[in-house]
């Protein structure tokens, strides 16, 4: 299942529009429904301080933190299936290793954007499911 807010015109690519792909998600892990939900309840307790510690690397120049920062939000965002917010990390990421510190916050402000249609995505399917109940 791909959750986009957006319909997507034949010409695009699949992933330029999605927010989450549960199907890919579910893919890497053997198909664990309760295994995907902690999954999901990781990043949506894990993913708002690593974004706030992000941002407050990149204001104070510090390349290194904002670069794992970065890497970890790029990470966690992959094991839910949450296509743009990798994307954007990954844009983060690259940004503070070429040193180009404006276009990093810049990268992060879009970062911050998407995951916050993740975090609704997340919690509107994924979070919000009993995995145990059967339906």
């Amino acid at each position: 299942m791909l959750v986009t807010y957006q319909m997507s015109s034949p010409s695009s690519r699949k992933h330029d529009l999605v927010v989450l792909d549960l199907t890919g998600a579910l893919e890497r892990i053997a198909g664990d429904q309760s295994l995907l939900h902690e999954i999901a309840e990781i990043f949506l307790h894990d993913a708002p301080p690593l974004l706030e510690t992000l941002i407050a690397a990149i204001e104070a120049g510090d390349r290194r933190q904002a670069e794992r920062s970065a890497h970890a939000l790029k990470g966690i965002a992959a094991n839910v299936g949450g296509l743009r917010v990798e994307r954007a990390a990954l844009a983060v990421e690259d940004a503070v290793r070429a040193d180009q510190l404006e276009l990093a916050g810049i990268a992060a402000r879009q970062l911050s954007q998407e995951n916050a249609r993740l975090v609704e995505a997340l919690r509107n399917t994924v979070a919000t499911r009993d995995p145990d109940r059967a339906d």
